[in-house]
C-alpha cells in the first residue's frame, strides 16, 4: 500500500491521540520555538489535507516534480539517499519512497536525512515513522536533525561510494531566505558533491506555491541559493 493512502490517517490518530484539537488555516509559517500542538495542527491542515481541495495536493506536487526531475537519473545499483530541507513532519520523505517503488527501488537501498529547525517537527516525524513500521516493516531510518553540522557529520559517516543524492526543498525556500540559511543550505549540496566532501552525484528538487506573487519570490530564493554554491565552488544550473 502507497504511503500516501496512510499518512492522512496516522496525522489523525496522533492528534486524537494527544488531545489536540484540529484548527483550520494555522499560521503557514513554522517558527523554531513552534510547540507540538501548533506543528501538529499545522502537519494537519497543510501536510495531511485538512484545508486543501483536492486531496493529496502537496503530495501530489512532490511526486510530479520527482518523476519530472528523476526521470532520467539511471537507477543505481546501491544506494539514493533523501536529503530533505525543511523535512517538517516527512510528507516529501513519503513521496520519495512512493517514487523509489514505482522504480522497484527496495527500501534497504534508500536512506533518509533532513533538516528542520523546529524539534516538534521531528518529532512528528519519528511518531508517524512508528505507525508506518506497524504495516512497512522496512521502512528506513530517519536521520533528522535541527544542526546543519549535525546533519553532515551524518552524511559524512554513512556515505557510500556510488550513492546517488537527491537534495529536496518542499515549500521552504521561501520562508527560509536569509543569508544564514541560504548559505546553510548551499553548504549541505557543497559537502555532498566536492571532492573535499562526499564527492557524489546530487540532484536538486524545488517545490513551492505558485499563486499570487510565490513563483518570483521562488526565482529570488533560487537565484541566492545559486550564487551561495557559486561562492563555495559549485554550479548549479
Amino acid at each position: 500500500m502507497p504511503i500516501k493512502d496512510m499518512y492522512q490517517g496516522i496525522i489523525h490518530d496522533i492528534i486524537a491521540e494527544h488531545g489536540v484539537e484540529p484548527v483550520a488555516s494555522p499560521g503557514y509559517v513554522v517558527m523554531e520555538n513552534t510547540g507540538f500542538a501548533d506543528a501538529i495542527q499545522y502537519t494537519n491542515w497543510y501536510v495531511a489535507g485538512g484545508g486543501d481541495s483536492v486531496p493529496h495536493y502537496r503530495y501530489y506536487r512532490y511526486m510530479s516534480k520527482l518523476q519530472s526531475h528523476l526521470q532520467n537519473m539511471p537507477v543505481p545499483a546501491n544506494r539514493l539517499a533523501h536529503v530533505d530541507i525543511g523535512c517538517g513532519a516527512g510528507l516529501f520523505s513519503w513521496a520519495f519512497l512512493d517514487w523509489a517503488a514505482q522504480q522497484n527501488i527496495e527500501y534497504g537501498r534508500v536512506s533518509l536525512y533532513g533538516l528542520d529547525h523546529c524539534q516538534a517537527m521531528i518529532d512528528i516525524s519519528e511518531m508517524v515513522r512508528t505507525k508506518l513500521l506497524a504495516k512497512i516493516a522496512n521502512y528506513p531510518h530517519l536521520h533528522y536533525f535541527r544542526d546543519v553540522n549535525d546533519l553532515i557529520t551524518r552524511l559524512t559517516s554513512d556515505h557510500q561510494v556510488g550513492t546517488i543524492y537527491i537534495v529536496t526543498f518542499g515549500h521552504v525556500l521561501i520562508q527560509a531566505n536569509t543569508p544564514e540559511n541560504i548559505r546553510n543550505f548551499a553548504r549541505i549540496i557543497a559537502h555532498i558533491v566536492k571532492p573535499n566532501g562526499l564527492r557524489a552525484r546530487c540532484q536538486l528538487v524545488i517545490v513551492d506555491a505558485f499563486s499570487g506573487s510565490r513563483p518570483a519570490q521562488l526565482e529570488v530564493a533560487k537565484e541566492a541559493l545559486r550564487n551561495s554554491l557559486a561562492e563555495m565552488g559549485v554550479r548549479w544550473g
